[in-house]
């Protein structure tokens, strides 16, 4: 839940300066506010060296940690580690430009530096090495004193020896300051050392666990220093101020800070220009759902907690979208591993292994729901039927048809004859049968599914945006009109589109009573809403009309959800079905490789359009956001 900040001002002498800060942070309720108005005061180097240390170590195998109770050896550790790193990037350099400069020397060969030397010296003979693009050697066959030597990357290469140094049209010199064999034996040396660096560097992944305590440590004495600057002196800098945020529901514990510090403080008047935190206080499985919204934005002070309801509604459209309780198995099994390996796990770790097991268990619920499991095509007779509600549903929309002898009931007849006369919706559904490719197939029983489930992922969309305008209809009146907008349009549609729904088949609604009561709702919906915009914001209150279109687009985004699930299923069906059509052991890796691909691709759409319905068309109508989370002074530990 969200908990309102006051701001506060803290008064005290300012030999206890040091005292009160420190035992704030030990506290970790308050925010302080700079008020000198400085740029944030740059990390420490030893804190920036630790966390570049980490990076290196992280990178090591892991092997095990040392014990070292004094957390300063983790900056002379830090120091050491980024010098070996030094070290390394050095000489990677230095074998990357040797590398180069082996590919131009080695078209020449074998040769000594020395050995020109002496020629030059001795011999009067200057010694040059020219390149130039390639076919170059026949035009300088007639040239005395140069000589090819070879082609290579696009280029022939020549000797020069003249009597002095020359210059040839169309060439460039190349100067060569090391021969090929001093070239390799450089790189043999370097890599002799890289080996050594290699080793030292690995010695040190046993003080991975002491590096994240020392930064720790360092980042806690950073933020102390940094905060204590934040303050203002008075009376000849005797006594310091400074104001700060404070949770409301923590008022008790700013007191006995208070009396132990001997530091006096005031609530003051929040100022318009202010920038209030907003603090969320969540625990078990709201603390979950706020994780999830900060994936998106921050909530604003003026904002409800959305947290419990979109870790709900996401957890939902998850499984609606996965649709498959073979799926759910496999996660409710990495759940129960997780759980196994991790039992004392905390913090965001923990968090995530509640998120698994929450959507592992609604997954498995909608696949037995909607009797759904690996994509497996069980026979209308089977037991599991016995356990799909949407099988029930779908039997209740044939008994409903049967007792009406509508227009859906005359068209089956005449599809299938032999369901004439019959009673029992049961019955009629086996019945209503034929055989394709050997096998048989009940198009009335798949068409009603298909049916419920189009109709369910809209009535998902009328409710979830209904709680929206709902959570913000003291700021936001007109919402009341837009709901009954929405309730009537999912009472007026079926009739329009000449369709049978829940609240006919289930709720014993008249069709012709619901779509009268639906479309006065929906006029009544649309005057109100735009009655109380103008009410409420005059003339502008007119630019309302425009949210129709708004909320008629955002309800049927939530087809998404059809589409994602449907599509889930067929490929599932499809894996199976060219698994069992091939040799065993080709069908049993077109069945993993095939699940597998299609979980994934399944678990992609789950988490974007499941967090994409909450984020997208659902804050829209009751989340401001852009607000700035809490961030107390406080001692940072290591979870």
């Amino acid at each position: 839940m969200r908990i309102d900040v006051k701001k506060q001002i803290f008064v005290g002498i300012e030999h206890e300066r040091s005292l009160f800060f420190r035992r704030a942070q030990a506290a970790g309720i308050i925010q302080f506010v700079d008020s000198h108005s400085k740029p944030v005061a740059e990390v420490a180097a030893s804190v920036q060296n630790i966390g570049h240390a980490i990076k290196v170590v992280q990178g090591l195998e892991v092997i095990e940690q040392e014990e070292v109770d004094d957390l300063t050896h983790g900056v002379k550790v830090a120091s050491e580690i980024l010098a070996l790193k030094h070290t390394d990037e050095q000489l990677h350099e230095e074998r990357r430009m040797l590398r180069q400069e082996e590919a131009r020397v080695e078209v020449f060969g074998h040769f000594s530096l020395e050995d020109i030397d002496y020629l030059e010296q001795e011999g009067g003979r200057s010694v040059q090495f020219f390149c130039s693009k390639k076919g170059a050697a026949e035009e300088t066959a007639d040239n005395d004193g140069l000589f090819y030597v070879g082609s290579d990357h696009g280029l022939d290469y020549f000797l020069s020896v003249q009597p002095k140094r020359t210059r040839y049209e169309s060439m460039i010199e190349m100067r060569l300051d090391r021969s090929l064999d001093s070239i390799h034996s450089r790189l043999a040396e370097i890599q002799t050392e890289l080996t050594a660096v290699d080793d030292q560097l690995k010695g040190y992944a046993k003080y991975n666990d002491l590096l994240h305590k020392a930064l720790v440590a360092e980042m806690n004495v950073h933020n102390l220093s940094a905060t204590r600057e934040f303050v203002e002196t008075e009376v000849e800098d005797k006594v310091f101020a400074v104001t700060g945020w404070v949770p409301e529901n923590r008022r008790s514990e700013l007191e006995q800070l208070l009396e132990k510090c001997h530091v006096h403080s005031e609530e003051v008047a929040i100022e318009d220009d202010d920038h209030i935190p907003t603090y969320l206080e969540n625990t078990g499985f709201s603390s979950v759902g706020e994780d999830l919204v900060h994936v998106y934005d921050t909530p604003a002070t003026t904002d409800k907690d959305p947290s419990l309801w979109v870790l709900g509604s996401f957890a939902i459209f998850f499984a609606i979208i996965l649709g498959d309780a073979g799926y759910g198995l496999i996660f409710l099994a990495l759940a129960g591993f997780l759980w196994f390996k991790f039992p004392d796990a905390k913090g965001i770790t923990r968090r995530i292994m509640k998120l698994t097991t929450l959507l592992s268990i609604t997954c498995i619920t909608w696949g037995v729901v909607t009797n759904s499991f690996f994509g497996v095509g069980f026979s209308i007779d089977h037991p599991t039927k016995a356990l799909s509600v949407l099988d029930m549903m779908a039997e209740s929309k044939a008994a409903y048809h049967l007792e009406q002898r509508d227009e859906v009931y005359a068209e089956w007849i005449k599809k299938f004859p032999a369901v004439h006369g019959m009673s029992d919706p049961s019955a009629v559904l086996r019945t209503a049968s034929e055989e394709v490719d050997g096998r048989m197939q009940y198009p009335m029983l798949d068409k009603f599914r298909d049916n419920i489930l189009l109709e369910f992922a809209l009535f998902i969309g009328v409710l979830h945006v209904s709680i929206g305008l709902l959570r913000y209809i003291r700021r936001s009146p007109a919402g009341l009109g837009w709901i009954l907008f929405l309730i009537g349009g999912y009472l007026y549609t079926p009739s329009y589109l000449n369709a049978t729904s829940f609240l006919h088949f289930i709720l014993g609604i008249d069709k012709a009573g619901a779509a009268e009561a639906g479309y006065h709702l929906l006029v009544v919906g649309i005057c109100l809403a735009m009655l109380i915009a103008v009410v409420q914001d005059k003339l502008l209150g007119l630019l309302e009309i425009a949210n129709l279109i708004q909320v008629f687009a955002d309800v049927l985004s939530y087809l998404r959800l059809y589409a994602l699930g449907l599509a889930g299923g067929i490929v599932s069906a499809t894996v199976n079905e060219m698994a069992g059509s091939v040799a065993v052991v080709f069908g049993i890796v077109i069945l993993i490789l095939g699940h597998l691909v299609n979980i994934v691709l399944s678990l992609m759409g789950g988490v974007i359009h499941g967090l994409r319905l909450n984020f997208i068309e659902w804050y829209h109508y009751c989340f401001e956001g852009g607000g700035k989370m809490f961030q107390p002074l406080k001692l940072m530990k290591i979870e």
